[in-house]
């Protein structure tokens, strides 16, 4: 575990300790995060969740000598909670909340893992962690701000710093508005849905918020999903380089994903050799193949989009200064030899 998270996670019990009263469920622990980190930080593309606060479900032992527990170990020190919040979703997740985001992360190529994604070996792990605070409640967090008590379980600043050191690629949040406008920028909509789901686009992420439905995170549709991946606001252009971050400090220095979309008359194989032929700095590095689930429209009608992934570009020089609004970079020849 490295040094910045064992502090943060040494912050958020202590934190606990200190905001212990009569709503927080006895004998629980700060759920800081659900799901395997580790797994996180190796996906090629990083997600994660939220919600508001974690449900007093996630302690059902506290409540029923008969009920199974979802936490292995209780103690309170960074390297056993660490540990087992990792495990989370291999051991007794809360299958009936998770399972709303779940079905969003498979149509986005990912997965909390464990027994959440139902045998399928997906290549990004996602995890999920709640904006308000790490503390269940029992009532729950929309009583207690019935009440105006919430604020005895505020974290919010904890969960800016550890936003900040998860660094995700897309955060899918699913609150009360408010909460959303709270933590990001919301001036670059890109999609939206009847009020039920919005996508903004980030100098460095995408960030999705979808409307919970009583209690329970927004049900992210096939439908919704699909309409937005293909729509023209965020649809690459046929055969164009393009990357999932405006942030120009890290296209500079080299540390993006890098991906061509191509239509699904060629092999990828072939479209691999001819890229690596016409751009002899892509020889070494290697590449992934899906799907993309777009379709594009020419003249002969319409046929299925495909994607070659290539993960992590480094040691590059330089790339063009601009991305535009889709994300493209505005030429097919995007980095630069050392020489």
């Amino acid at each position: 575990m490295e040094k910045q998270l064992e502090d943060l996670l040494n912050k958020y019990i202590a934190d606990f300790k200190s905001k212990q009263c009569d709503a927080v469920v006895p004998q629980s622990i700060p759920i800081v995060w659900f799901g395997d980190i580790e797994a996180y930080f190796k996906s090629q593309v990083k997600i994660v969740t939220v919600g508001l606060n974690p449900s007093y479900n996630e302690f059902p032992e506290v409540y029923s000598s008969q009920a199974s527990p979802r936490f292995k170990d209780k103690t309170l020190k960074a390297d056993n909670l660490y540990t087992t919040l990792n495990e989370y979703f291999c051991f007794n997740p809360y299958k009936s909340w998770f399972a709303h985001f779940e079905g969003c992360l498979n149509r986005l190529g990912a997965s909390f893992g464990g027994q959440m994604n139902k045998g399928i070996d997906y290549k990004n792990t996602a995890i999920s962690l709640d904006y308000f605070s790490s503390i269940a409640t029992n009532p729950t967090f929309s009583k207690l701000y019935e009440h105006r008590e919430e604020w005895k379980i505020d974290q919010r600043g904890l969960f800016t710093r550890l936003l900040e050191y998860l660094s995700p690629d897309i955060v899918i949040m699913s609150t009360a508005k408010k909460y959303f406008n709270a933590v990001f920028d919301t001036t670059n909509k890109i999609y939206e849905s009847e009020g039920k789901f919005e996508v903004y686009r980030l100098s460095d992420k995408v960030a999705i918020w979808g409307r919970p439905m009583r209690g329970t995170p927004c049900v992210f549709d096939k439908n919704i999903l699909t309409d937005w991946l293909n729509s023209t606001e965020c649809t690459p252009k046929e055969g164009v380089f393009w990357v999932m971050s405006l942030d120009k400090d890290k296209i500079e220095n080299g540390k993006f994903h890098l991906l061509y979309d191509f239509s699904g008359q060629e092999s990828h194989i072939t479209v691999w050799e001819r890229l690596q032929n016409t751009h002899p700095e892509l020889l070494g590095f290697d590449y992934e193949f899906f799907p993309r689930g777009r379709i594009w429209k020419n003249k002969e009608g319409s046929e299925k989009a495909y994607t070659i992934f290539i993960p992590s570009i480094l040691n590059c020089k330089s790339v063009v200064d601009k991305v535009n609004e889709t994300y493209c970079l505005n030429s097919d020849y995007i980095i630069e030899t050392d020489n």
